[in-house]
């Protein structure tokens, strides 16, 4: 079994086709239907069925493209690293988009003034795309509010952080119990995003279920339909501390939950670290 089988398998498993694997390899059909026989003779196992003139990977066979992608990334990083000095100095970083529109200005100037001539790579974007990208090797390190639930990633606490429910001054209500607020209107940011996980962990403990009003990608919008009296959200403190304190947005303290996130520096655990990685984790641990 060599790199060059499980390349083969890894396209055959992307464009579920012999035919399509062998144009695109430039390759015969004979020779790629080959290396997957000899694939699964290596493994004792079935990895393709072939039903109805289509392919479909088998359970066996779809833990293996989990391990084939691994290989696979980590074989292509060692060739870049080792061969190309520009990239052991670049770390790419995915930072969920809370984190992006409070600390990670502060974080980026921190980094390129404690480690000269890195190259950062920098990806915004919500917690689940963020997941897939580290599995897929598309970044290195990853700062996200809520841990990955599968076991191949390392985390290090960097913080926690408070939440707060907030709504516009006409709304306002000193005080509620989480199932008061479970039938108010709620703005909520989207599935998949770690403050809406976060949010809902804790209505989950009440044994409740948040039912969203609105919901959106876009923290900033969301803050934009509270002052506008549509409902209430529940944000980070930080990105609504501004509003606070000019008191175009009021809080509202819920007695008997604690609205709390956890940001975590998050890593796979077969990712290679070069020492560029290691100095950043340093500077942001």
């Amino acid at each position: 079994m060599t790199l060059r089988h499980l390349s083969i398998f890894k396209i055959v498993c992307e464009l579920g086709s012999i035919t399509a694997t062998a144009d695109k390899l430039n390759m015969s059909q004979p020779a790629v239907s080959i290396a997957i026989r000899e694939l699964e003779a290596f493994y004792n196992t079935r990895l393709l069925e072939r039903m109805n003139r289509q392919i479909y990977v088998t359970e066996t066979g779809k833990r293996l493209r989990q391990y084939a992608d691994t290989i696979l990334a980590q074989f292509d990083e060692s060739i870049a690293v080792l061969r190309n000095d520009s990239v052991s100095m670049t770390c790419r970083i995915g930072v969920n988009v809370t984190c992006a529109e409070t600390y990670l200005s502060a974080w980026i100037h921190r980094i390129e003034s404690e480690i000269n001539g890195i190259i950062l790579n920098i990806h915004v974007c919500n917690a689940s795309e963020i997941e897939r990208m580290i599995a897929d090797n598309e970044i290195d390190l990853a700062i996200v509010d809520n841990i990955p639930g599968q076991t191949k990633f390392e985390s290090r606490l960097l913080y926690s952080e408070k939440m707060c429910v907030v709504s516009s001054p006409n709304l306002h209500i000193d005080k509620m119990t989480i199932s008061d607020l479970h039938t108010k209107p709620l703005l909520l940011r989207e599935k998949g995003s770690g403050t809406r996980n976060s949010v809902e962990a804790a209505f989950f403990r009440h044994g409740l279920t948040p039912v969203p009003y609105i919901e959106s990608i876009s923290t900033l919008s969301l803050i934009q339909m509270v002052k506008n009296g549509l409902g209430y959200a529940i944000l980070s403190r930080k990105t609504v501390e501004e509003e606070l304190n000019r008191h175009a947005l009021s809080e509202t303290v819920i007695m008997d939950e604690s609205f709390e996130r956890y940001y975590h520096l998050v890593y796979h655990k077969n990712k290679y670290l070069t020492s560029i990685m290691k100095k950043v984790m340093t500077v942001l641990l």
